[in-house]
């Protein structure tokens, strides 16, 4: 009795489903996950990209009241991800923080000494910043 002779049926359909891929990978959803992980992808670099061009811009534009603000003894902090610019210390006892912020809702200034916050159109010189940190 010789059973190699003799293919078993469980063989041919091992041997079917080995050799073609399709039968376990569908193809369209390969190709959906990758356009999302790419459109994802895309997104957050175009976020990105947003973000930079509005520092930028609040450098500029604001570049005579950040460097009153360095006057002052405020430290700029480093570029993060968001659309700002900040400058932080304390003048007398009291904590300051000065961003300069953009983004979908145009630019603005928020200010925060020790408690007080508030939030004003964007500052540009340094004569509009030392009204706002004037005690």
């Amino acid at each position: 009795m010789n059973t190699a002779a003799r293919p078993q049926p469980w063989m041919h359909q091992h041997e079917q489903l080995v050799a073609d891929v399709s039968t376990y990978i569908d193809v369209s959803v390969i190709s959906s996950e990758a356009a999302g992980i790419l459109l994802a992808l895309a997104t957050f670099w175009g976020v990105v990209l947003f973000n930079r061009l509005w520092q930028s811009s609040l450098r500029s534009d604001a570049a005579e009241a950040i460097a009153a603000a360095e006057a002052r003894g405020l430290r700029l902090r480093a570029p993060g991800l968001g659309p700002s610019v900040a400058a932080v210390g304390s003048i007398g006892s009291a904590p300051v923080e000065v961003r300069w912020v953009g983004g979908w809702r145009g630019a603005r200034t928020v200010v925060r000494q020790g408690a007080r916050r508030q939030t004003v159109p964007l500052v540009r010189t340094a004569d509009e910043l030392g009204q706002l940190l004037a005690p």
